[in-house]
């Protein structure tokens, strides 16, 4: 029994002694290893809190060009405009109404300023009427019981009435009046210009005579 325990006792020696010298790995550290290859020519690992932030690349906004409309105009009468604008709907055009001003007449009113009330204002018509000044009281509005002396349509009339009045002892004063009336568009969207052909304007125009032109969508409305 002895030499069988002393047998095993030398196999467990004998196979830990394999196990610790003759079982070692060729390149037991692999960490040297690793940064060996990194010295001969591999790129180091960078980590992410050493990472620099790169600016964020600028984009230019490029400025928006204007589109070209159809116009149809003008009108003078709303009601027309609005029926043109039925038929491009009709059509599935997408139109809108514009409305401009358009002055026609410009005038100057020579007048002589209000009175306290309408007894003074009536005295002073009488007394201009005796002179053969053609004049009459203003009977409502913001001059009311003021005298108005004509109203005139060239601006040198207006300064020789003035200063003849002046003259005789007045103090006229002037005001420009300015007569403008409204005038109608239809303008068709950006989007509709490939179905504004010829034959189709001529058919939303129908019999009416119907002006047509392009502006720039963002434009004013011409002048007329």
């Amino acid at each position: 029994m002895r030499w069988i325990f002393l047998a095993l006792v030398l196999m467990n020696l004998g196979y830990f002694g394999y196990s610790t010298f003759l079982r070692q790995p060729v390149y037991p550290d692999a960490q040297n290893s690793a940064s060996a290859a990194a010295v001969q020519g591999g790129k180091p690992l960078v980590l992410l809190s050493e990472m620099t932030e790169q600016p964020a690349e600028r984009v230019v906004a490029q400025p928006v060009q204007p589109g070209v409309c159809w116009l149809a105009g003008p009108f003078s009468d709303p009601d027309l405009a609005k029926d043109i604008r039925a038929r491009m709907q009709a059509l599935d055009i997408l139109a809108t109404e514009k409305t401009t001003q358009r002055l026609v007449k410009t005038e100057y009113w020579v007048y002589l300023p209000p009175e306290p009330n309408r007894e003074k204002a009536m005295r002073k018509l009488r007394e201009l009427q005796k002179r053969n000044i053609d004049s009459f009281v203003v009977t409502d509005g913001e001059l009311e019981n003021a005298i108005s002396l004509g109203l005139f349509s060239k601006e040198e009339s207006v300064q020789v009435v003035v200063k003849s009045l002046k003259a005789k002892g007045y103090q006229p004063q002037t005001k420009t009046l300015e007569r403008t009336r409204e005038t109608y568009w239809v303008m068709a969207s950006h989007e509709s210009n490939a179905q504004l052909m010829d034959k189709t304007r001529e058919r939303i125009a129908g019999n009416e005579d119907v002006k047509w032109q392009q502006i720039r969508c963002e434009d004013s409305l011409p002048e007329q």
